[in-house]
């Protein structure tokens, strides 16, 4: 019988979940160049936070290769700003600079919360791939049409 309840508990949890996702209030953290304030998520106040988010897109759109914005940024010293919201500092809303890496650049570029759309559901589960014990194993990146929330203009936007 507990194992029952369990699993009502789950469904119920995820249900919650779905319903926050669907009025676009669910985040689980922020993506770079954004912090939360309250229920949605702003664009980060500080502004070389923002100039540098700005600054790869205009250089993408200017070198049309992520391997192009990484050689500029790294070649310019450029570091990339960001809250920490795992680790020790989790819940510190500190800015932290690191220098930029391949995924962090391909995570700004393909993110679509940077163009203000709010996303949730964007990797599926492949079953044939999950390995048990390891979480992270058997997810791939789903097509748009698959994502389980998709609202556009949603969220402060970088490019249109």
């Amino acid at each position: 019988m507990s194992e029952a309840e369990l699993y009502v508990i789950r469904g119920r949890l995820r249900s919650g979940q779905m319903n926050k996702a669907r009025r676009g209030e669910l985040f689980t953290h922020a993506p770079i160049g954004y912090v939360r304030s309250g229920e949605t998520l702003v664009q980060d106040p500080d502004d070389q936070v923002r100039a540098v988010v700005s600054l790869v897109f205009s250089k993408f759109q200017e070198l049309q290769r992520a391997s192009g914005v990484l050689r500029y940024l790294s070649d310019h010293r450029i570091q990339i700003g960001y809250r920490n919201h795992c680790g020790t500092n989790k819940g510190q809303l500190q800015l932290q600079w690191q220098d930029a890496n391949q995924s962090t650049i391909a995570g700004i570029l393909h993110h679509p919360v940077y163009a203000g759309a709010y996303v949730y559901g964007r990797r599926e589960v492949n079953p044939a791939k999950v390995v048990a014990g390891q979480p992270g194993k058997g997810r791939r990146w789903g097509k748009p049409e698959a994502w389980d929330v998709l609202l556009r203009d949603r969220l402060a936007a970088y490019i249109s």
